[in-house]
């Protein structure tokens, strides 16, 4: 899979391709000042190696920005229908300067949510899923920055629930996250 953008009422139905890596390509997000992609790529060379990337909205080079600390066994396609952990994989903070990310610091804790500066390259840690959890995915936030929305895989056979954190300045966040779901069963 790569990244394409259609333009819309350009006169042309031919949509542009933005990567062309062999790898696999997922989980595109629109910055929203509109000027960059960001991207998740997986590749798999006997392990697997998941990496965070951009690229300009209009094509361009692409930028590294991250690499995944302990990326999943099996590719995250794969993944995410054995596991339950939905998409998006990545979401844009409204100023376009960050972004949230899924990541782990362990090979042995749940996926967790972390706040990465496209500047800095640095990462703070948004969420902490219980342990036992697979862990927390698809980040949304509010128009106006001041909440994240994710959801919390509670186990293989049990069902995901939605989250809502409280952020602060700087989407740093303020209190714990607030369970807003209660799903029983695993669909």
């Amino acid at each position: 899979p790569n990244i394409y953008v259609k333009m819309i009422g350009i006169g042309s139905d031919i949509p542009r391709r933005l990567t062309a890596n062999p790898a696999s390509d997922m989980s595109p997000a629109w910055s929203p000042d509109s000027r960059f992609i960001a991207f998740v790529r997986e590749e798999y060379h006997g392990k697997v190696k998941t990496s965070v990337l951009t690229i300009p909205a209009i094509g361009g080079p692409e930028r590294l920005v991250t690499e995944l600390t302990y990326p999943l066994p099996l590719p995250l396609s794969s993944w995410r229908y054995v596991m339950n952990v939905p998409y998006p994989l990545l979401a844009w903070t409204p100023d376009s300067k960050s972004l949230v990310i899924i990541d782990r610091l362990s090979p042995r804790e749940p996926l967790a949510l972390f706040l990465l500066s496209l500047e800095s390259g640095e990462k703070t840690r948004l969420t902490s899923p219980p342990e036992g959890s697979l862990g927390d995915g698809a980040p949304v936030f509010s128009p106006d920055g001041s909440s994240l929305l994710f959801s919390r895989a509670e186990g293989p056979n049990v069902g995901s629930n939605l989250y809502l954190l409280p952020l602060a300045t700087m989407m740093l966040p303020r209190g714990t996250p607030q369970q807003l779901t209660s799903a029983k069963e695993w669909c």
